[in-house]
């Protein structure tokens, strides 16, 4: 497999980590410029027994291994299993992750222990997932693997994706807007960006809400995701703050009131909430104090 690559410290560089039980950090990307050494080392990377923890493997791959690599370059990460992984769904999520830190996933599954559809699961693309009957027959894929792998296969870069929000609000709704992130391509492909959010912010009710920015670059089919949370939680009166006195009002006051207030909503900018949340603009269901 390694012969396949020009290796060395201005071209491909290679890491690699075992897995079964527990995650083995074998080499980092810098330990090996030739394929001479590389080739040596890779012959004496003893086969762990043992249980499939695939999911703890990708996450050291993304923390550590890739901390390690240039800036600029493609990523890519070849997971090699004979097996199914302990855990389907932590596996997948831990694949997600790595894939939307930029990272290509290739899955290669040797002998007919693998689950298909969790190869399919990691991999970033069908078309990235390998079979071979043996850990013998891996130079059968060799060359197919580093065309793919040579080829453009950067998704687009993510980059300032915002951290989680929360707001207090004593209003039922609140409006909060942020700064999108930005996505580059550094082979300057196009990118199409579609989100839930094209405004980069929202009117919110109370309650728990995701943004989700998804990056696809045309030329190759890859995507990028940025998501974050945003949570709008009711803000409780507090002993320190202002009591402000009001007049007492009859119910009738009470209802003009309600039908002002839903008038100047409408004619706001705010407006689309009534077509959104139909029920919160009904009088019997607006709050009044007076």
């Amino acid at each position: 497999m390694v012969g396949g690559f020009q290796i060395g410290p201005n071209d491909v560089r290679m890491a690699s980590v075992t897995f079964s039980s527990a995650v083995h950090d074998t080499f980092q990307f810098s330990e090996y410029n030739s394929v001479e050494s590389l080739r040596n080392r890779v012959l004496k990377i003893p086969y762990d027994s043992g249980g499939t923890n695939t999911q703890l493997a990708l996450q050291y791959a993304r923390v550590t291994s890739f901390s390690y690599a240039r800036s600029g370059v493609s990523k890519i990460a070849v997971v090699i299993t004979d097996g199914k992984s302990n855990s389907k769904p932590k596996t997948l999520d831990e694949a997600e992750k790595l894939r939307n830190s930029g990272v290509i996933i290739f899955s290669v599954g040797v002998g007919s222990g693998v689950d298909r559809t969790e190869l399919e699961g990691m991999a970033s693309k069908s078309t990235y997932v390998f079979d071979v009957a043996t850990f013998n027959a891996l130079e059968s894929i060799r060359e197919r693997l580093t065309k793919t792998a040579c080829e453009d296969i950067q998704p687009p870069v993510v980059h300032r994706c915002p951290s989680d929000i929360q707001e207090f609000s004593s209003l039922r709704f609140l409006n909060i807007t942020w700064t999108g992130p930005n996505f580059t391509d550094p082979f300057h492909h196009d990118v199409d960006v579609t989100t839930n959010y094209p405004e980069n912010g929202s009117t919110f009710f109370w309650g728990d809400y995701t943004a989700i920015y998804t990056a696809l670059k045309q030329y190759n089919g890859l995507r990028s995701v940025c998501t974050f949370n945003i949570s709008v939680r009711r803000r409780v009166r507090t002993s320190d703050d202002k009591i402000y006195s009001f007049r007492r009002c009859d119910d009738e006051e009470k209802d003009k009131m309600r039908g002002k207030y839903l008038d100047v909503l409408k004619k706001s900018s705010l407006r689309r909430l009534c077509n959104r949340y139909a029920d919160l603009c009904k009088k019997e269901n607006v709050d009044v104090q007076c």
